[in-house]
């Protein structure tokens, strides 16, 4: 299977590449938004992982294309969002199934990757550049809400309404991605 991975740090592309094909994944290295645009236009990779940002423009653009050539394409973002941010994230782009740090280890990142690859029905989650991992719509806890959304700030209301969402798209096979990562 194929992978495109986009990203303007040469090191963290290589380390990360060498990962995805220590698992037996071949890999496209591309730098820019235009090239990852045009590898995707010429022959759809089974997985993108993307910078959020690269050359100084968002990549959401090549994760919404790949999504329109095929909706069940998953996309791997390398950002540091976290909260609100990171749901938001995942409204905007369809296609995203995980959100990770850009200083993750690239043998997480691998892991996420063949896992996205197979369809893993894993609960959608934030890996922070720390290792630490942040439940996406998790159950409200403690004092009405949980932590990740208490050191976002944002209402417990927020989060159930989109724990509500989550499970009325569950309900819609049509429109339910092939993977919930986050």
């Amino acid at each position: 299977m194929q992978v495109l991975i986009l990203d303007d740090d040469p090191d963290r592309t290589a380390r990360l590449a060498q990962a995805l094909v220590g698992r037996g994944l071949q890999t496209v290295c591309v730098d820019n938004v235009a090239m990852a645009e045009a590898v995707v236009r010429l022959g759809l990779p089974g997985l993108l992982v993307l910078a959020e940002r690269a050359g100084g423009r968002l990549s959401h653009s090549v994760a919404l294309l790949g999504g329109c050539r095929d909706p069940a394409i998953p996309a791997i973002f390398l950002t540091p969002r976290t909260g609100h941010a990171a749901a938001e994230l995942f409204d905007l782009i369809p296609s995203a199934v995980s959100l990770v740090g850009p200083g993750t280890l690239p043998a997480t990142i691998a892991e996420l990757a063949v896992a996205a690859l197979n369809g893993a029905p894993l609960t959608p989650e934030v890996i922070g550049s720390g290792g630490r991992v942040v439940p996406v719509g998790a159950p409200v806890t403690g004092p009405g809400r949980n932590t990740a959304e208490a050191a976002a700030g944002m209402p417990a209301a927020a989060v159930a309404s989109r724990a509500e969402r989550a499970q009325a798209l569950a309900r819609l096979p049509s429109l339910r991605p092939a993977l919930t990562l986050a």
